[in-house]
């Protein structure tokens, strides 16, 4: 039995990520689109992405950082992975009592495409367009109410999101044999 960390995100459990932007928008059509699955999502994906536009969001944390950036997407991780080996955090961890934050800018069609390949290589962090933090909490206020997801759950919330990571607040069973989770 490890003691492993969740998150809440306005008081919602969740376990890997929660965030706004384009993922949780695509995450909402997906959620209407009636059929599930990895091809479902990236047609989703692929349809949307040129009628979204960025929103300019301000990101308070509990240590003093306060960033105002217009942003494609935001994702707050607790585990390194979306789903599916896209690995938004690539250095998340669910024992280090703390939340990776993941912005992306935005990107035009040119720019979308390494992004893509570094979000699932693992190496998000080396593209020029992302910042990555780490902190213990965070507001995140947007100018307008829209989708957010949590663990890829979408749902309608409000103009500010507050994200808290519950350090080792579950318990979990894993092989003796796994020392890292």
């Amino acid at each position: 039995v490890v003691d492993v960390d969740y998150c809440t995100v306005n008081g919602h459990p969740f376990f890997c990520t929660c965030g706004v932007g384009f993922d949780a928008f695509i995450s909402w059509k997906f959620s209407e689109a009636g059929k599930r699955g990895l091809v479902t999502y990236m047609k989703e994906a692929f349809q949307n992405w040129a009628g979204y536009s960025p929103v300019c969001y301000e990101i308070e944390t509990d240590d003093g950082v306060h960033l105002r950036q217009t942003a494609v997407l935001i994702t707050c991780a607790n585990a390194a992975q979306w789903g599916n080996n896209a690995r938004i955090a690539p250095h998340a961890s669910l024992t280090d009592g703390l939340l990776d934050v993941t912005v992306v800018d935005p990107l035009n069609v040119l720019q979308a495409g390494p992004v893509a390949v570094h979000l699932m290589g693992g190496t998000l962090h080396w593209s020029p367009l992302t910042k990555m933090f780490k902190c213990r909490s965070l507001i995140i206020r947007r100018p307008e109410e829209g989708p957010a997801h949590f663990d890829g759950e979408p749902m309608m919330l409000g103009t500010e999101l507050e994200v808290k990571v519950i350090p080792e607040g579950l318990k979990m069973l894993v092989p003796a044999r796994k020392k890292n989770i």
